[in-house]
């Protein structure tokens, strides 16, 4: 293909942007504006409010009288997963990409990813990230040295046990993506951790997926009402519904044992982060807890580093407090 069928290619096609909206009045013009303003002019821009209760909903509704290439969907207030979903059926794009509200884009962000759809005929084209700060607005370096080209899954996997932030991968906005990926592909919903339970979803239909090293997505961390955020609750575990999905396929698939126990090893870790944020004054979170433990106890045993982080876990001094205080508060649920 030549760069003129490139390039014809690429002003032609229309790419589809999923911005789920929720709550987010002070950061919402942000967000859309580095959209509405990206070097790549053929969009469809579709605003999903997700039954916002502040003026998240009329902000949307605004920029149907600023650009036509805006559309906006209400609906009762459903998650993300459910928003992203609908954006999907909606999107009329030969490439879609979402774009969380807090978040934004550099100006050529869509170019940039598209070029390289078209160029390398990827399916998948992930760029590096900024992350800055919610209150300060301060930008922060980045730091990795990923290398340009395709990457296999083997790569990605391996990668994500080294490097600082593994979900630079597995977090869904920082990539531009062929629409047929979503053709049967869907958010789970009710799930936080969404973005890491599809991950591999996408990943068993064996796309090409094409990186490159620019940091193109500025990712909001720090915001006080967002999801990572909010009050620690036992819902967080839901990642590890990833995790034994991951340990499956790599078992399955004949992959490297360290990758195997680089997941175990996660779960323990999330486990022991969790004791220490479990309150002693709810027995369920406590049974639901201990629940979780003696699955990971079953599966993820795997080598002596495991059952290291098991066992110091369940012979903390916390947990034995929290095992006395979840029987004097119910002393008729099930023993663990």
């Amino acid at each position: 293909m030549t760069k003129d069928e490139i390039g014809l290619m690429m002003y032609n096609e229309l790419i589809s942007v999923i911005v789920p909206v929720y709550n987010v009045e002070s950061c919402l013009n942000r967000c859309v504006d580095s959209i509405i303003n990206q070097s790549y002019k053929n969009l469809e821009i579709i605003l999903i409010n997700d039954g916002s209760t502040d003026s998240s909903s009329q902000l949307c509704d605004d920029y149907l009288q600023i650009d036509n290439r805006v559309i906006v969907i209400h609906q009762e207030n459903r998650g993300l997963s459910s928003a992203r979903n609908v954006g999907i059926k909606k999107a009329n794009g030969k490439c879609i990409s979402f774009v969380d509200s807090d978040d934004y884009l550099d100006v050529n962000f869509i170019e940039k990813l598209y070029v390289n759809i078209v160029a390398k005929d990827a399916d998948i084209v992930v760029c590096d990230i900024y992350s800055f700060d919610s209150q300060t607005l301060q930008i922060f370096p980045h730091t990795r040295d990923l290398e340009e080209g395709f990457v296999d899954i083997d790569h990605i996997f391996e990668t994500m046990m080294r490097i600082e932030y593994p979900w630079l991968y597995t977090m869904t906005c920082n990539k531009l993506y062929s629409r047929k990926i979503f053709n049967e592909t869907y958010f789970l919903e009710g799930f936080i951790h969404e973005d890491e339970i599809i991950f591999l979803d996408i990943v068993k239909q064996s796309p090409k997926i094409y990186q490159i090293k620019n940091p193109l997505f500025y990712y909001c961390r720090g915001r006080e009402d967002s999801i990572v955020n909010k009050k620690y609750s036992i819902k967080r575990f839901d990642i590890f519904v990833a995790f034994y999905d991951r340990i499956a396929y790599f078992k399955q698939n004949g992959f490297k044992r360290t990758l195997i126990i680089n997941e175990c090893r996660k779960i323990f870790r999330k486990l022991k982060r969790g004791l220490n944020k479990l309150s002693f004054d709810d027995s369920e979170e406590i049974f639901l807890y201990q629940k979780e433990l003696r699955k990971a106890a079953k599966k993820c045993i795997c080598n002596f580093k495991c059952l290291k982080m098991y066992l110091s876990i369940v012979l903390s001094k916390r947990y034995r407090e929290i095992c006395h205080k979840k029987r004097r508060l119910s002393p008729h649920m099930p023993k663990m």
